[in-house]
């Protein structure tokens, strides 16, 4: 547990623990809050912890554009969670072309 603590509250993490939160509040055009799902996605996507990045992205989003939105924001986001576990995204695709472009 301690270890957890340790490695989830360093430096970098807190930065991005407050961004995720105030760039979540923000709502675009016709209350359209996309902001809070891409940096779910984004963390998601850079394997970095993502429990704590979502609790704050759902909290903002509830505080700033109400509870239909943090409704939305969080069936989007499980969606998004079971469409990744189902299709596992591939990685290092670009070296490998890259590669095959030389020979």
């Amino acid at each position: 547990m301690k270890i957890f603590f340790k490695n989830s509250f360093t430096i970098q993490k807190i930065v991005l623990y407050i961004l995720s939160f105030m760039v979540s509040t923000i709502s675009g055009i016709n209350g359209i809050a996309p902001f809070g799902i891409s940096i779910f996605a984004a963390v998601l996507a850079n394997k970095i912890p993502v429990l704590i990045v979502y609790i704050l992205t759902l909290i903002g989003t509830f505080i700033g554009q109400g509870s239909s939105q943090a409704l939305t924001y969080l069936l989007t986001s499980l969606v998004f969670v079971v469409i990744t576990l189902i299709f596992k995204p591939k990685e290092n695709e670009e070296y490998e072309n890259e590669k095959l472009k030389l020979r």
